[in-house]
């Protein structure tokens, strides 16, 4: 009995080695650097994720570089000036794939087209698009981060009040949704959240609403939109959220986690949050079955940049970090970081998947999403222009400035960073 049981876990241990794929003699004993997103690097299971298997497999080893935004962006120009090669697969987001970056890149044209097995064009078109640069391929789509409303479906159906789809609704219903349940004078439940942490995530939240408004960051001239009417709206919906105590006390301090955690938690109402944060929802009491999905207000328009995977053209190693990209993006793995993972995929299999339909009821919604996502303008300034974003409309929300001397000072500041 004990050698028939050897034998079966031999037999099983050959199939999975074979299902894997073989193990490459190529690039055993060398390393690939990644410098990646903390949360990038989740989404694809960390340490124990992708890079175990990838390194188990091809017998090299993944160095891991976490860098948050938009220190990313710091390491990788340094290594750029240097020449040193220093990263080989870098993350960007699409609004940061400008010219001072993409000439840095090396171009994957080849590379895609001796790997047939890779299936590219599975790859969601319009992502595809934002990778290229002077006509070629420089950065793969690794993240989907359309953002979308989520909401309790229980309390707004308590309450009787109609899913908002304008941003002017999103006030009325968030102020009735935001109650004291408990009747000790502390807000329990909150009508809507979104982060409001320095230096950047105050202005990725606030710049869904500024976009719902028809707002433009830089508009044709090649000047800031944001002294216009639409700027003016979203600063002034930011304001009122604040002061009238809609928004929580200590709202500049809520970092992402801090805003997902608050719906998995049940004290908020309703957020615009990107897609993939839904897999984080039900770590508390809440379940799936209390969570509603809609396209965002104002006709589903939403920022959305999404994460690429790059390589560094002074890579030493650039065919294992090609490897590595297709580990990190392939269909089989694209689907099991949605599934396991919480990443919001880029293949179109994956949103076909049945598996994945059934875990994440709302991929009609984030195919609608898709559709109607407005980019942040490519342009390096794009981290500083958030810092003043967040800078402007702090002051605006604290009563420090007036909302019209607010926007006025942001656009002279944004100007600046253009070139004016």
């Amino acid at each position: 009995m004990k050698r028939i049981i050897a034998v079966l876990v031999l037999a099983c241990s050959a199939f999975m080695l074979f299902a894997a794929g073989p193990v490459s003699k190529e690039y055993s004993g060398k390393t690939v650097t990644l410098l990646i997103h903390p949360t990038l690097y989740k989404a694809a299971g960390g340490d124990s994720g992708i890079k175990k298997e990838f390194e188990e497999r091809t017998g090299a080893k993944v160095e891991v570089v976490l860098a948050p935004s938009p220190e990313h962006i710091e390491k990788a120009m340094l290594d750029f000036f240097s020449h040193a090669g220093s990263f080989d697969v870098i993350n960007f987001t699409g609004a940061e794939l400008s010219k001072e970056i993409c000439s840095n890149l090396l171009p994957l044209d080849s590379l895609i087209a001796s790997s047939p097995e890779y299936d590219f064009n599975d790859i969601i078109s319009g992502i595809s698009a934002i990778g290229k640069y002077n006509g070629k391929q420089i950065a793969i789509g690794y993240r989907m981060t359309q953002v979308v409303s989520y909401y309790r479906k229980d309390l707004f159906e308590k309450a009787g009040i109609p899913i908002p789809t304008t941003w002017d609704e999103v006030y009325i219903a968030a102020k009735a949704l935001t109650k004291d349940t408990n009747g000790d004078g502390k807000i329990d439940i909150y009508g809507f959240t979104a982060a409001g942490k320095a230096p950047d995530e105050l202005a990725q939240a606030w710049l869904n609403a500024f976009y719902g408004y028809g707002g433009q960051i830089v508009q044709k001239d090649g000047r800031s939109g944001f002294n216009t009417s639409s700027g003016i709206k979203a600063a002034n919906l930011w304001k009122k959220l604040y002061q009238e105590g809609i928004f929580p006390p200590d709202y500049f301090a809520w970092g992402r986690d801090d805003f997902i955690n608050a719906m998995a938690q049940g004290r908020t109402a309703y957020g615009c949050f990107t897609a993939s944060y839904y897999g984080n929802f039900f770590s508390g009491s809440i379940t799936p079955e209390q969570i509603g999905c809609s396209p965002t207000p104002n006709g589903g328009v939403n920022r959305s940049n999404g994460w690429y995977l790059a390589i560094n053209k002074d890579s030493k190693n650039s065919k294992l970090a090609w490897e590595l990209i297709k580990d990190l993006t392939s269909k089989e793995n694209q689907l099991r970081e949605a599934l396991q993972w919480a990443n919001g995929p880029t293949r179109i299999s994956t949103y076909q998947n049945s598996e994945f339909k059934k875990k994440w009821p709302h991929a009609d919604v984030l195919i609608i999403a898709a559709d109607n996502i407005v980019r942040d303008p490519t342009t390096k300034e794009i981290p500083r222009i958030l810092e003043a974003i967040t800078e402007e409309i702090t002051y605006i929300m604290q009563n420090k400035k007036s909302t019209e001397q607010g926007m006025s000072d942001l656009s002279k500041r944004v100007d600046k960073l253009l070139g004016f």
